[in-house]
């Protein structure tokens, strides 16, 4: 579990031959305001004065989440007030744990109803739609790093995903983080309103 940002950079999946990379690891927001408002401070530090620029915000979902909790709706919206609109044409969606093992694909085919890769990414685009007046649809890509590298079917689609999302940041127009607003937490806004 992340408890600070981070970040790490080297070769995509660690192949040298691939681009090189900067992948961010940000903690979850709104369990503890206190908290939140060092996360964000420490986010804000890195993005705005040693990443410069992103090219994809990348919002993970397990495989079996399908629903808006509150500290994903919290995060949301303070990317949303940090960033403004624009970040949302530089957001995917990811699920992980997306096993393709056989024995998971079926499992997930025969639910009520049955989760499949575009009902999963329907989903969250209308949660979006509702939530924060979404006008388009965000793409998604399915990962499972826990692949069996011997199943030529999981590595496929490892290989696939993980080539998708690579792709959809190599055709982004960077995000400039030079500007960021720092959204205010409820305890800022408390003391504001006191002070």
């Amino acid at each position: 579990m992340t408890k600070k940002t981070c970040h790490d950079e080297g070769n995509f999946l660690g192949n040298m031959s691939m681009p090189r990379l900067t992948v961010i690891d940000t903690p979850g927001f709104g369990n503890n305001l206190v908290e939140e408002e060092r996360t964000i401070e420490s986010l804000v530090r890195v993005l705005r004065d040693e990443i410069q620029y992103v090219h994809a915000f990348v919002i993970c979902f397990k495989q079996q989440d399908n629903r808006m909790t509150h500290s994903l709706r919290s995060m949301i919206g303070l990317m949303q007030k940090m960033f403004g609109d624009h970040f949302w044409e530089n957001a995917i969606l990811e699920a992980t744990h997306w096993n393709y093992h056989e024995k998971s694909v079926e499992m997930r085919r025969s639910s009520k109803p049955p989760i499949l890769e575009n009902w999963w990414t329907d989903t969250f685009n209308n949660l979006f739609a509702r939530e924060y007046n979404l006008k388009f649809k965000l793409p998604s890509v399915f990962i499972d790093t826990y692949y069996d590298k011997d199943n030529d079917f999981e590595l496929k689609k490892f290989r696939e995903e993980t080539g998708e999302l690579l792709n959809f940041a190599r055709n982004r127009n960077p995000f400039e983080c030079k500007d960021i607003k720092i959204a205010l937490t409820e305890i800022q806004e408390l003391q504001d309103t006191i002070g």
